[in-house]
This record gives structure tokens, sequence and C-alpha cells, in this order.
């Protein structure tokens, strides 16, 4: 069973290196030439919204699974399987937001301007905890004793503090989003109506 979960980690972990290495090597703002509709911008703009709330969720959940990988390191008495599980959980989200952050890459030109801003500011992010992820589970791999070195620790905590970074940082341009929205409502609602 433990070289299963160990296994799983190095083969399933190249997944989030290949994301991470097209999110860093693609262009920012690359535009398809092809226009598209008002209606077809709105129903993507909502999409992205959409899809920036999983980020924000899955965001979390790695956080939460790397403070927990930080309370493990201190506890000598906790097995390595129980490491491995939630290495592969904070894995499999960053995998997960790799491919949203695909996704989020190729329709960022229909994005409006303030998901176009959290986007961009929100990807280096992702790539940096990636990098901090495959660390980890690379210390893990290497050495059976890592789990009590400073450096796993270390890790751990990289993890933890970039995800809640990116976590907090979707959630205030979702409630920017939001705002802006409700101000358009409002504005519309003021404008005088022909009877």
């Amino acid at each position: 069973m433990y070289c299963n979960q160990v296994g799983r980690i190095a083969c399933a972990f190249s997944s989030t290196l290949f994301m991470a290495g097209l999110l860093v090597a693609s262009p920012q703002n690359s535009q398809p030439s092809t226009s598209t509709s008002e209606p077809e911008t709105r129903k993507v703009q909502r999409e992205v919204s959409h899809v920036l709330g999983r980020v924000q969720s899955y965001s979390a959940e790695v956080a939460d699974r790397a403070a927990t990988l930080e309370s493990l390191a201190r506890s000598p008495q906790i097995s390595r399987q129980t490491h491995a599980f939630e290495l592969n959980q904070a894995r499999d989200r960053v995998n997960e937001m790799g491919k949203l952050f695909h996704w989020l890459r190729t329709n960022r030109h229909r994005a409006s301007p303030w998901q176009q801003q959290a986007i961009d500011q929100v990807r280096p992010m992702f790539n940096i905890l990636a990098g901090r992820t495959e660390k980890t589970i690379r210390l893990f791999n290497e050495n059976r004793n890592t789990l009590f070195d400073t450096a796993y620790a270390d890790h751990t905590t990289d993890m933890r503090v970039i995800a809640v970074r990116m976590r907090k940082t979707v959630g205030a341009y979702r409630e920017y989003g939001e705002a802006q929205q409700k101000l358009q409502q409002l504005e519309a609602s003021l404008l005088p109506t022909r009877e």
C-alpha cells in the first residue's frame, strides 16, 4: 500500500509540472482573432467567475492539506502513509487548478477587465504553488527521514501560505466583481424610463 501511495505521488505529479510549464510559457495577452457576440461574451464571463470560484475553493483545500502536513511534520508518531495521503490530496487539487488555469488562459481575452487582472495576478502564485508542491513531494519520495526535516516542514508552510494568498486574492477580486455588478444594476435602475 505504501509503495502505491508514493508511486502515485511521483507519477501523477508530472501532469502538474506540465500544466505549470504551459502556464509559464504561454503569452499573457494572446487573443484569438475571432470575435464573439455580446451574449456569448457575458456567458463566458459568468463561466470565468465560476472557474475563479473553483480556484478559490481548491486553494482553500490545498491550504488546509498543507496545514495538516505542517502539523503532521511535528508529530513523529504519524505514519508516512498519512503524509502520503495528504500530499496526494494536495497534489490532486493542484493538478485540478492547473486544468482550470489552462481554461482561464484560453478564455482570458473574453473575460472582463477585473477577471483578466485576477487571472494575471493569481497565475504566478499558482506556478509557485505547483513548484513548492513538487519539491515537497520530491523530498518525501527521496528520503524516508524527510518528514521531520526542517526543509520538508518549510515547504509545507510555503504551500499553505501561497494557497491562502491565492484564496484571498481570488476572493477579493470576486467581491470586487460582485460589487461592480451591483453598482451597474443600481446605475441602470436610476436611468429615466420611457413611458
